[in-house]
């Protein structure tokens, strides 16, 4: 194969689509793993699942641990709100 010829020419496409599904597929499932365990730690929270449960704890260990990035994400931080911090504009 000559040096300037993109690899994805010829009989070489199927290959290179082969490995992007390959790759897509791992990104995938990389992806999907910690929102199955968030999920199932949803479903025993709202079940009331006894939290004194190893399993529970691992399961809400690995939520944790692998949804680490997003555990605040929906938090307010309300210092310096309420009635004392507004103010009236006075005609």
């Amino acid at each position: 194969m000559p040096a300037n010829q993109p690899r994805s020419q010829g009989g070489n496409h199927r290959l290179d689509r082969n490995r992007d599904r390959r790759i897509a597929l791992v990104v995938h499932t990389i992806a999907d793993t910690p929102a199955v365990f968030q999920g199932l730690w949803i479903l025993l929270y709202l079940l009331e699942a006894n939290q004194v449960s190893i399993f529970v704890e691992l399961v809400n260990g690995l939520a944790d641990g692998l949804t680490w990035w997003s555990q605040d994400i929906f938090t307010m931080h309300t210092e310096g709100v309420g009635a004392s911090s507004i103010t009236l504009c006075q005609p």
